[in-house]
């Protein structure tokens, strides 16, 4: 195939349910064919990671594994940037790790190599520790353009920054892919609008579901204690892996509600989607977050959501009172989830206004209208570069 133009992605870490291979490379590779897309993954790629993806697709896609080296890594971006120079072929960097980004950007210094940059930040400024911190404001000067994933994130860094950088600053909230999740409530027979409003044949049982790392952030204990409170009927299943698994897994036990709460570990996204149709309510106590693609996906899925008071889940509240947002108050959760628990209606309507403001406000589709509309910018460089933007 003839490419016209290439992404340059670098992350940290690559695995089937990762952000950066799903709602980027993944949709790109299948709705803009004429992009070469190049995956480097700072971290040791397990081989068996992508064994559910689209053969097809990965025709567009090229994946370097680093191998945790700093210098495997600048071999590998040499050979990504001699590849795209002999395809002469416009090309960007898209980041969105800190550290990868940063080396990255000094091994291209180097070798005076360098594609134009898109930083791309997820979390709050204020929750980074000091290292972070100048990690961050490093890349965020090093990039072309810095891009936040919503405008809670935003908002979180000081404002001169914004005003240095000005036009190269840019708000592109995160994305769900609602084809995806539609092919995937098909293959589970819960297609329709109806069925899954319903949530399945009605049983005594009412399915809590939380999806996210096992990370102090996440605050996944609050949770678990949570479930002390609550009747006996109401069940917990935590879908994610972490540093937390094994406390976790501890704190059910000592509070002597083991039977109540699941762990899943990691799973294929599909499973993912499968685990939250079975559920009755997504929750989310959070201290921390980017814009939460976990929570978009539970919305684009017909659930109604309980979600703590934190910038980013409101961020997502502005477009309707049915995302739930909560204080961290044990009392608020007990009295909104038994409500919910006794008002089978409530839930279906909750869960089909959620998935309108998903389809309004949050679609994969418009996520990547406005990316593609920035690469453009960026790759108009090639050409106002006499087809040469290496030497910079």
């Amino acid at each position: 195939m003839s490419y016209k133009r290439a992404v340059i992605t670098v992350t940290h870490s690559l695995s089937s349910t990762s952000m950066e291979f799903n709602e980027f490379v993944l949709f790109r590779a299948r709705h803009f064919p004429e992009e070469l897309h190049f995956l480097v993954s700072y971290a040791p790629i397990v081989e068996n990671q992508l064994r559910c993806c689209d053969p097809e697709l990965l025709k567009n896609i090229r994946i370097l594994d680093c191998q945790r080296s700093p210098f495997v890594m600048r071999q590998r971006l040499k050979t990504v940037i001699h590849d795209i120079q002999l395809l002469n072929i416009p090309s960007v960097f898209h980041f969105g790790h800190l550290r990868p980004a940063l080396l990255t950007h000094l091994f291209c210094s180097i070798s005076r190599q360098r594609p134009p940059s898109l930083f791309t930040i997820h979390s709050s400024f204020k929750n980074y520790r000091l290292p972070s911190k100048i990690l961050s404001l490093a890349n965020f000067f090093l990039s072309d353009h810095v891009n936040y994933v919503g405008q809670a994130a935003c908002d979180s860094y000081p404002h001169w920054l914004r005003h240095v950088r000005n036009s190269s600053v840019h708000v592109i909230t995160n994305g769900v892919d609602l084809d995806r999740v539609d092919i995937i409530c098909n293959l589970y027979g819960r297609g329709n609008q109806a069925k899954l409003a319903c949530g399945g044949k009605a049983t005594q049982e009412f399915k809590l579901i939380n999806v996210g790392r096992l990370v102090g952030a996440k605050n996944q204990k609050w949770l678990i204690k949570l479930m002390t409170e609550l009747p006996d009927e109401i069940t917990l299943t935590i879908v994610g892996s972490g540093n937390l698994e094994k406390d976790l897994i501890k704190l059910s036990c000592d509070l002597q509600i083991d039977h109540r709460v699941k762990l899943t570990g990691s799973l294929e996204r599909e499973d993912v989607y499968r685990e939250i149709l079975n559920s009755d309510l997504f929750v989310s106590s959070s201290i921390r977050e980017g814009l939460p693609i976990a929570v978009l996906e539970a919305m684009a899925l017909v659930r109604p959501t309980i979600l703590s008071d934190i910038p980013p889940h409101k961020e997502i509240g502005q477009y309707g009172e049915s995302v739930g947002i909560l204080a961290l108050d044990k009392a608020l959760w007990r009295e909104r989830i038994d409500n919910f628990r006794k008002n089978q209606a409530k839930l279906r309507q909750i869960g089909q206004e959620n998935r309108k403001i998903v389809e309004s406000h949050f679609s994969l589709a418009s996520m990547h209208n406005q990316y593609t509309k920035l690469y453009r910018l960026m790759w108009s460089k090639f050409k106002s570069a006499g087809r040469n933007y290496t030497q910079r």
